[in-house]
């Protein structure tokens, strides 16, 4: 008997057995609604839920780490996100816009900006949202002027994420005030404060040897910033971590007195904003 008879039960196995080879074939030819559109992949809907962070470390993988270092100033360029930028070796600070324009960085420079930077100087900043990467720019242009009268830091495109720093948050220097001090209750003494930030800071030891006193790597308490007479942020432990001929650097946690993070953060954002006025009268007064 011919098998390929529609009334046999052999063809109709037959007939189920092809179809389901062309299935495994063509995946179209399984489907019951073919509508001549092709589906869109399961896969394409799920990569629209890739977070930037996730697509960053894809195309480090995939494309290598200009590509990731490209997208992230990108993403920065078109959200037009403020970046806290530092002149490396200069000490100047100032919060800026960056724009990619045709295979350059360009680094908008403060409004009455004068002072006189060098080619070749390199700009610094840490991605905002991501504090543990930070870009490194080589300025090949330090004052490109536009014909609207904005100018601009004109730097190359990077290669790659700058190396991280050994600074986990951003210090501020305090050198100039001698009413903040660092203060060691159970050692009667305090001692003035030449930087700080929201993790450690550096003291002065004026000429002291604090290493007969104080151990590296060994936690201290009390502890506290002094503000004047009346201000205090109690520490909640303090580890000596670099002794210097001069200085001792501290890294220090603030435990769970809310009072004093929020001091402390209130005094380091004073700090900045005087930090970008002082520059700004800096550059307005360079002697030319």
């Amino acid at each position: 008997m011919n098998i390929r008879d529609s009334g046999h039960p052999r063809s109709r196995l037959a007939e189920q057995d092809s179809r389901s080879c062309s299935a495994r074939i063509n995946p179209r030819a399984a489907s019951p609604h073919r509508s001549g559109r092709r589906a869109r992949p399961e896969w394409a809907d799920n990569a629209k839920t890739y977070t930037d962070g996730a697509k960053d470390a894809e195309q480090m993988i995939l494309g290598g780490e200009k590509r990731a270092v490209t997208r992230t100033l990108e993403r920065l360029h078109e959200q037009h996100t403020p970046i806290r930028v530092e002149i490396e070796k200069l000490g100047v600070r100032f919060r800026s816009n960056l724009s990619l324009r045709k295979g350059v960085v360009a680094i908008s420079r403060p409004m009455g900006f004068n002072m006189e930077i060098p080619a070749g100087s390199t700009i610094r900043f840490k991605v905002p949202e991501k504090k543990d990467r930070e870009i490194q720019l080589a300025i090949a242009n330090p004052n490109f002027q536009m014909a609207n009268g904005r100018s601009f830091f004109i730097c190359a495109l990077p290669e790659k994420f700058a190396p991280k720093s050994m600074r986990a948050s951003e210090r501020f220097r305090t050198s100039r005030f001698k009413n903040l001090l660092f203060h060691f209750p159970d050692m009667h003494s305090a001692y003035r404060i030449i930087d700080l930030s929201l993790s450690g800071c550096r003291i002065a030891t004026r000429g002291e040897n604090l290493a007969a006193v104080l151990t590296e790597g060994e936690p201290i308490q009390p502890a506290e910033i002094r503000i004047g007479e009346s201000v205090q942020i109690e520490l909640g432990s303090v580890i000596p971590r670099a002794f210097r001929e001069s200085n001792v650097g501290l890294q220090f946690d603030l435990g769970r007195d809310q009072t004093s993070k929020d001091r402390l953060e209130k005094l380091l954002k004073w700090l900045e904003d005087w930090e970008n006025k002082l520059s700004r009268f800096a550059s307005e007064n360079q002697e030319a």
